[in-house]
């Protein structure tokens, strides 16, 4: 809700962000000559940046900014800021009020962090005046914005300068009213001295909120102590009133009907056609995304060149309406032709067209261009990627595809050190050959290497494989590894293919073979082989593949296996893994994930086929806190042997203080089974913990620590883990 304010709005207080040469928001607000009924409002358009400081105070600010450290304690005049939201009555008791400490609960509830100082309240007897985001959200703008905020650890020396710093303020609050739609609202200061253990100003101060007041006065004994409340008068809030789109050029109705007649119908003609419609508040930010849709959706509708020429606005004070006036340059219609490579490739050109997401001779859509250019972008093979219309018509009347493609490097070599409980120290070497043959394959090496197991693995994957939305998959590998529950050195081979059957669905099949030799805990050692065809069903949309903070991830994989293990053997192994992400706060503050999974071997025991399609859980990747594979059914020496069924479950709160590091508070949950499907009173080992993440730009490191909540006789204590990418 604040991503389109909150980043400009601080940005402009911040060295380098500011000027007049930067309009926007503030300046779409300045409300010329009030009194008048209709009122025209200025917009230079551009960016939406935070009101300047006045020039005089902008150097004392960037003064004190470089004094900041050596000044933080130093003495002067200490002051907190309080906010305070009353209607238009003037009501005895504000209706909303904010402090920069959070405030008691029996005042009123907390309805939304602000910043990390910040706290907004609502008193539990008022309800419906306002949507109850609204005062977070003037809070936020204003306090991103005030200067009392930005020099608070570096307090004036006298009132007077308390007061420069206030007025300053009083013109941010007015903006702030205006951006909000509030263009009848006002603002008004004061300045109190506050109490130090006496209670003469407590009469003054009750309607404040503010809590901890005594702790505050004895945490800064000696300094000389202020409130200083910003009062906002809301007054009636305006609406969006008539907002047309006018075309300056030649009609272009006319001549996209004579591509397709039902497009002409379809054009916006007022900004209630691109997501704003009248009677939604009149909060400058919301009106101004609109009119920047205006142009897009043109674009979609068949004119690559559409831009808006100008914007003007007014104020109706009989209505309480915003009314805009949009005039839009269309450019001449266009019609999509076929894909043109402008300069050299690296790439063939089946590569290129395997991924084109328009329909020639179609009308043209500019969101089918920004589309391939996205699916350019992800395959790695670019350092930059420019996709745009021609400027000449090729000899159909069509405008062609330009594709201008900047190579990547072709080869990437790499590694990565990692620990956990389990399986001790661990090292990763890689080598990956990104087009191979021109058409965009790549080629794989693994070699993961721990204590108690090493592996080998090559992965081969060729796009377009007889059809645009389908890649070939082989892979080969090798293992070996030594745990608790069995001794296996086997080699494995498999081929497939895989379609993305729409935006967010995947589905794979493939043909996997694998033969080794395999000795279980107290069993001699034996041969097997066996054949399988394991199947998957995707859904993802989720918006990272390593650190997700929005979507679902939802996999269904069955598959049927066959083959030799002291016996013949046929079984079907099914499991479903759901995987969910809450983006509880903005720029992933604060995510909320969870992760459940469920399985089942059905026409087979688990001890009769081999360890790769039982199931097993414990451990970094499924129930933390458990050794490697411990949960379920033991033997006799207590080494575990896989079950039939299996269920999990797994909450993180995962915390980020910065765009570098986070933390993560964990519980996990998991049982294995030995018939085909859970015994529901039978109840899951739990485990707990939390663990550290830096995060970077191939995903976030973790480390993470964890204890059984419900441990059995022989589990460890505390389990470690250390590797690349979020445990699920």
């Amino acid at each position: 809700m604040f991503r389109n304010l909150a980043p400009i709005l601080f940005c402009l207080l911040v060295a380098g962000c500011g000027g007049n040469n930067a309009p926007g928001l503030f300046d779409f607000l300045q409300v010329k000559d009030f009194e008048e009924n209709t009122v025209e409002v200025t917009h230079p358009g551009g960016p939406i940046p935070a009101p300047e400081i006045p020039p005089d105070l902008a150097q004392e600010a960037e003064i004190l900014q470089k004094q900041a450290a050596d000044e933080k304690d130093g003495q002067g005049l200490k002051y907190r800021v309080v906010l305070n939201f009353t209607d238009e009555k003037r009501q005895s008791k504000p209706l909303f009020s904010t402090s920069i400490k959070p405030v008691d609960e029996a005042v009123g509830k907390v309805m939304e962090k602000a910043s990390d100082t910040i706290a907004v309240i609502v008193p539990q007897n008022v309800s419906g005046f306002l949507d109850q985001s609204v005062p977070g959200r003037m809070s936020r703008t204003f306090m991103q914005a005030s200067l009392l905020e930005k020099l608070s650890h570096n307090p004036p020396g006298d009132e007077a300068g308390l007061k420069q710093r206030m007025r300053s303020d009083l013109k941010t609050a007015q903006d702030v009213l205006h951006s909000f739609g509030f263009y009848e609202g006002s603002a008004s200061g004061q300045i109190i001295q506050a109490s130090t253990g006496k209670d003469d100003n407590k009469d003054t101060l009750l309607h404040t909120a503010v809590a901890g007041l005594e702790e505050w006065t004895a945490s800064v004994s000696g300094a000389q102590l202020y409130i200083v409340e910003i009062d906002f008068t809301l007054g009636p809030r305006y609406v969006v009133g008539h907002s047309p789109i006018t075309l300056q050029d030649a009609d272009p109705d006319a001549a996209l009907a004579q591509h397709d007649a039902a497009s002409k119908n379809h054009l916006p003609s007022t900004l209630a056609d691109v997501g704003l419609p009248a009677g939604a508040p009149a909060e400058a930010d919301a009106v101004l995304a609109a009119v920047g849709k205006v142009s897009a959706a043109f674009q979609n509708k068949g004119f690559p060149f559409a831009k808006v020429k100008d914007s003007r606005y007014f104020i109706d004070k009989g209505s309480r309406a915003l009314e805009a006036e949009v005039e839009l340059e269309s450019g001449p219609p266009a019609i999509m032709g076929e894909l043109e490579i402008d300069g050299e490739s690296i790439v063939t050109a089946h590569y290129l067209l395997s991924m084109q997401t328009w329909e020639q001779g179609r009308i043209w859509n500019q969101a089918k261009i920004d589309e391939y250019r996205e699916l350019l972008r992800q395959t790695g093979l670019f350092a930059g990627v420019e996709v745009y219309a021609s400027e000449k018509l090729n000899a159909l009347g069509q405008r062609n595809i330009m594709a201008r493609l900047t190579p990547a490097p072709a080869r990437t070599v790499g590694g990565a050190m990692r620990y956990d409980t389990d399986l001790g120290f661990g090292v990763l070497g890689y080598w990956e050959h990104r087009n191979l043959s021109g058409r965009g394959d790549k080629l794989r090496f693994e070699v993961p290497i721990w204590q108690s197991l090493q592996e080998a693995a090559a992965n081969y994957r060729l796009p377009a494989f007889l059809r645009a939305d389908q890649d070939l998959l082989i892979s080969a590998g090798f293992l070996h590894e030594d745990n608790d529950s069995y001794k296996i050195l086997t080699s494995s081979g498999a081929i497939g293919v895989e379609r993305r059957l729409g935006k967010h669905w995947t589905g794979t099949a493939r043909v996997r073979a694998e033969g080794g030799k395999l000795q279980e805990s107290e069993q001699p050692e034996r041969g097997y082989v066996m054949l399988g065809l394991p199947l998957s069903l995707t859904f993802n949309d989720t918006n990272r593949p390593l650190d997700a903070s929005k979507g679902m991830r939802i996999t269904l994989s069955p598959g049927p296996y066959t083959g030799y293990y002291d016996d013949y053997f046929t079984a079907i192994r099914t499991r479903l893994d759901a995987h969910f992400f809450w983006q509880v706060m903005q720029k992933d503050r604060l995510v909320m994930a969870f992760r459940g999974s469920y399985g089942t071997l059905l026409m087979a025991d688990a001890p009769d086929v081999p360890p790769y399609i039982r199931f097993y859980s414990g451990g970094g990747g499924s129930v933390r806190g458990y050794d490697y594979r411990s949960i379920g059914p033991l033997d006799d020496d207590g080494d575990p042997i896989g079950g039939e069924s299996l269920v999990e479950l797994s909450v993180e709160s995962r915390i980020k203080f910065n765009d570098e590091w986070g933390i993560v508070f964990f519980v996990d949950g998991g049982m294995v089974y030995n018939r085909d499907y859970p015994d529901m009173g039978q109840s899951l080992q739990w485990g707990g913990g939390a663990g550290l993440r830096y995060y970077t730009v191939l995903g976030p490191i973790r480390f993470d620590i964890a204890t059984p909540l419900n441990p059995r006789d022989d589990d460890s204590p505390v389990q470690l883990y250390l590797s690349i990418g979020q445990s699920f």
